[in-house]
């Protein structure tokens, strides 16, 4: 299986500061936005969303552990939205 497939049982919606919504479904994705796009560079949570999606890319740890700290970090950066994941479900 290669990494790009990883994905979670349910994905991740995420509100940007600039109210644009952005949908995740899997570590790779997640990966490459904490790196590339996060609206904070530094945060503990953010940092460890990090981790632990590399991790799960590596098969070191599960993509649902990474989706749980994925989530932390949106938080974290004030970007997620528990009605809009309930209504994207």
């Amino acid at each position: 299986m290669n990494e790009l497939h990883i994905t979670w049982c349910k994905p991740v919606i995420i509100r940007l500061p600039s109210g644009l919504t952005r949908r995740f479904d899997g570590p790779y994705e997640a990966k490459d936005f904490l790196e590339n796009e996060w609206p904070i560079r530094r945060g503990r949570h953010r940092d460890n969303a990090s981790r632990q999606c590399e991790a799960a890319l590596k098969r070191i740890c599960s993509a649902e552990i990474a989706r749980e700290a994925f989530i932390a970090a949106a938080i974290e950066a004030d970007c997620y939205d528990a009605g809009e994941i309930a209504a994207a479900a």
